[in-house]
């Protein structure tokens, strides 16, 4: 069982991806903004990170500087509902693993994720 924290401001996506990802034998960690994750981050080791591109108050790229800076060495994807090829680009300049869009199926979503599993 691998633990993956999923942050996302879309209570809906949290709820849908915690549970596919718990259907297939993992535990799900979520928080519904940058400050939440920061916060239950501390002490804790993903093995897997998803992070949504576009939240208030701080976005993704914000979010995964400072999870970085606070010592975080799991792979982390990075999603978003847009097709954005700049943020796409940024992504994989910064270090960061791979880019989701989410309106693609779950299982294509699970087949991007396994791989850093």
């Amino acid at each position: 069982m691998k633990n993956i924290f999923i942050i996302d401001d879309n209570p809906d996506f949290l709820e849908t991806i915690a549970r596919f990802l718990e259907q297939k034998g993992h535990r799900a960690v979520t928080a519904a903004s940058g400050e939440e994750a920061i916060e239950r981050m501390k002490g804790s080791k993903p093995d897997l990170v998803l992070i949504d591109l576009l939240m208030p108050r701080m976005g993704g790229f914000e979010v995964y500087d400072l999870l970085k800076k606070n010592g975080l060495h799991a792979p982390v994807f990075m999603i978003s509902g847009a097709n954005d090829p700049h943020a796409i680009n940024k992504s994989f300049l910064l270090g960061i693993d791979g880019f989701i869009i989410k309106a693609r199926s779950l299982d294509t979503l699970y087949a991007k994720i396994a791989s850093c599993l």
